[in-house]
């Protein structure tokens, strides 16, 4: 009998180890369970950042570059005419209409526009080249050419910067200190991108 309490007391010791080693084991699961879920959690808010962050730059990838081109080498504009400026370099975002000469702001955010403008005089009693660039309905720059009597043939430049919001309109038209102007192909142009 007493080798059947000895037996006995020996597989009473080995179930406490083994629950004593299952009790340890279950802890270092349970702590590496809570490890995992921390590390998940972590991983879905860094996913959702990156998600926001991605959002956030969609459609962000905003420019154009489009150039004057006619038939001729120049074109005859009235006063207060929109250029509609029909070759497209590139208009990422499209942003820039060939058939209004509008460009209509798609993302918010801070743009840069730079227009080239060559222009000749026809008349010695008018300018080669006004053109003014429009946000909405409000001229925010200008390019002028006086008169001239030994040239015929002017070129001018601007640039303008602004925070644009999304839907406003940018475009450049003739002026109105003449009731004509005439522009030439190929060496007038317009383009603008969203900086931030």
């Amino acid at each position: 009998m007493e080798a059947t309490v000895d037996f006995l007391e020996g597989k009473i010791k080995r179930m406490n180890d083994n629950t004593a080693v299952a009790v340890t084991t279950s802890d270092a699961v349970e702590f590496k369970m809570k490890s995992i879920l921390k590390n998940m959690d972590e991983a879905a808010m860094a996913t959702d950042d990156l998600k926001t962050r991605v959002t956030h730059m969609e459609g962000r990838h905003v420019s154009f570059s489009v150039q004057y081109r006619r038939n001729g080498n120049t074109e005859s504009l009235k006063k207060e005419t929109t250029l509609k400026f029909n070759h497209v370099y590139f208009n990422g975002g499209s942003g820039y209409d060939t058939t209004t000469g509008i460009f209509t702001v798609p993302v918010s955010g801070v743009y840069y526009f730079i227009f080239f403008i060559e222009g000749l005089q026809k008349k010695d009693d008018c300018v080669l080249a006004d053109v003014h660039l429009y946000v909405d309905s409000w001229v925010v720059t200008v390019v002028y050419t006086g008169q001239h009597q030994n040239c015929k043939l002017m070129q001018a430049s601007n640039a303008y910067i602004n925070n644009l919001s999304k839907g406003q309109e940018v475009r450049l038209m003739t002026g109105t200190s003449c009731d004509e102007y005439t522009i030439v192909s190929y060496s007038t142009s317009f383009s603008g991108f969203l900086l931030d």
